[in-house]
C-alpha cells in the first residue's frame, strides 16, 4: 500500500541564496522578542502546493507535461522587496520575488496540468514570496524600515524545478526533494 505524502512543487535555491536568507533570519532573530524562523535548508519558492496524496506518479507526470510544453524554461529569478502579513499572534515576514513571465507561466502551467489529474490545487493569483519567519514580534526600537534596509539584492538562474515532500521528523519540519525536472 502506498504511503500518504504531503507534496509541493518548488524552486530550490542555490547555497548562496540560502546563506543570504539565513543571515537575514539571524539578524531578525536578534531583533525580535519571539518568532519561528525558516530553517536554512528549507528555503524555497513554492510554485504549486498539492497537499496530501498517494499519487506521486501523476504529480511527476504533470510536472513533465508542463515543462515539455515549452513555456517553462530556465530564467533569471530576482528577489526584491520585503513584506509582512499581520497576524494576531505575530507577523509573517517575507522577501518578495520580482515578477517574471516565465515564473508566472510556470505556476499557471503546473496548476493546469495538476488539474488534469484531478488534484485540488489553489488557483488564486500567484504571489511569489519566501517566508523568513512566522509569529514574529519585533523588539521595541527595531523597525520594519531598519530590517528592509539590510535586504541585499539577490538573483539566481532557475535551471530546474523540484517535487518536494514535507514531513515532521523528530518535531522538525523537513523538506526532501523526491523528483526534479531540468529546464532547458
Amino acid at each position: 500500500m502506498k504511503d500518504l505524502l504531503r507534496l509541493f512543487i518548488a524552486i530550490n535555491f542555490s547555497d548562496d541564496i540560502k546563506l543570504n536568507l539565513f543571515q537575514l533570519t539571524e539578524i531578525l532573530k536578534k531583533n525580535t522578542s519571539r518568532g519561528h524562523f525558516t530553517a536554512r535548508e528549507n528555503f524555497h519558492l513554492t510554485l504549486a502546493f498539492i497537499g496530501e496524496t498517494k499519487d506521486k506518479e501523476h504529480v511527476i507526470e504533470a510536472i513533465d507535461n508542463a515543462v515539455e510544453k515549452g513555456k517553462i524554461h530556465a530564467f533569471q529569478l530576482e528577489f526584491g522587496g520585503f513584506g509582512r502579513f499581520k497576524g494576531r499572534d505575530g507577523d509573517i515576514f517575507w522577501v518578495g520575488v520580482k515578477k517574471h513571465p516565465v515564473l508566472t507561466e510556470s505556476n499557471n502551467e503546473l496548476i493546469r496540468e495538476l488539474k488534469t489529474f484531478e488534484f485540488k490545487v489553489d488557483d488564486k493569483e500567484f504571489k511569489p514570496h519566501l517566508t523568513l519567519g512566522r509569529g514574529i514580534v519585533l523588539k521595541n526600537g527595531y523597525t520594519i524600515k531598519d530590517f528592509e534596509q539590510i535586504i541585499p539584492p539577490m538573483t539566481m538562474t532557475v535551471k530546474e524545478i523540484g517535487l518536494m515532500k514535507s514531513e515532521r521528523i523528530n518535531g522538525r519540519l523537513v523538506y526532501t526533494e523526491v523528483y526534479h525536472k531540468n529546464l532547458l
